[in-house]
């Protein structure tokens, strides 16, 4: 039980680093986008660093978190490419999703319906980054002692 815990828990703290990330640099990158003409390269900048950068600080903090809880290197990189590979997917998917929560929570009123939303993103990607993630762990984790045990 201890294994898990020490797995899970860094998971859990990266997931909610990259979504705290990312939904500062998407309120940053909305008022930069608002400013600038449609068609501007720099829309592309922000948006593609409002994807890039939390998925990025996501994994590095995975990686070192594992490796402080005495996972080895290759195990740890491939958590953190895992990590680093299913955030902007899972993303993707958890900003379609929350617009039934924050609709149905909108009817209770102005503030409910961003809280709903809110909440509807991180449980997505709550639900879609570290399970796939900690099976990628595992799986390392199972092949480095297949290869030992030759």
């Amino acid at each position: 039980m201890r294994r898990f815990f020490s797995m899970i828990v860094p998971l859990i703290e990266s997931t909610t680093l990259a979504i705290a990330l990312y939904m500062a640099i998407a309120v940053t990158a909305a008022a930069i986008v608002a400013q600038t003409h449609p068609s501007s390269p720099l829309q592309t900048l922000a948006v593609l660093f409002t994807v890039i950068a939390p998925a990025t600080a996501g994994a590095c903090w995975l990686f070192r978190r594992l490796r402080a809880a005495a996972y080895s290197v290759r195990e740890s990189r491939v958590a953190a490419v895992t990590f680093l590979a299913l955030f902007p997917p899972s993303l993707a998917a958890s900003i379609v999703v929350p617009q039934i929560p924050g609709g149905y929570a909108a009817f209770m009123g102005r503030p409910f319906g961003l809280i709903g939303a809110f909440l509807g993103i991180v449980t997505g990607i709550v639900a879609l980054t570290p399970a796939p993630t900690s099976l990628a762990l595992w799986a390392a984790r199972r092949g480095a002692a297949d290869i030992q045990t030759r």
